[in-house]
C-alpha cells in the first residue's frame, strides 16, 4: 500500500514508527500488537485494517525486524490499496459501470 507522502509520514509519526532509509517505517515489535487499526473510509462506509494488516516481521542481520506495509509514494497524490486491502477485504470491479465494490472477505 502506499499513499502520498506527508500523510503517510503523519500517520506513521502518529502510530510511534521511525523512518529508516533502508528499510522504511520500523517499529518495535514488542508494542505491534498494541497498534490500533487504521480505518479507510470509501463512499462513507468503514474498512479498518489491523495491525496484522499492515505490519510484518522481518529478520536482519542485526535480529528480528518489524515493518509497517505502508509506503509513501512520491510521485502520487492518491492512496494505492493494493493487495493488503485486496486481501482482506473481497474486491468486485464492475467495468460496465465504472465503479468497484468492497466486502468483508472470508477470512
Amino acid at each position: 500500500m502506499s499513499g502520498p507522502i506527508s500523510p503517510v509520514f503523519a500517520l506513521h509519526e502518529s502510530l510511534g514508527f521511525t523512518w529508516l532509509p533502508d528499510y522504511g517505517f520500523v517499529i518495535e515489535c514488542e508494542i505491534i500488537s498494541k497498534l490500533p487499526p487504521i480505518n479507510f473510509v470509501l463512499s462513507g462506509k468503514d474498512f479498518p485494517l489491523k495491525f496484522g494488516d499492515y505490519t510484518q516481521k522481518a529478520m536482519t542481520t542485526d535480529g528480528p525486524i518489524c515493518l509497517s506495509l505502508i509506503f509513501p509514494d512520491i510521485y502520487s497524490e492518491f492512496w494505492l490499496l493494493g493487495e493488503m486491502f485486496v486481501g482482506r477485504y473481497y474486491t468486485e470491479f464492475d467495468f460496465g459501470n465504472n465503479r468497484i465494490g468492497f466486502a468483508n472477505a472470508k477470512q
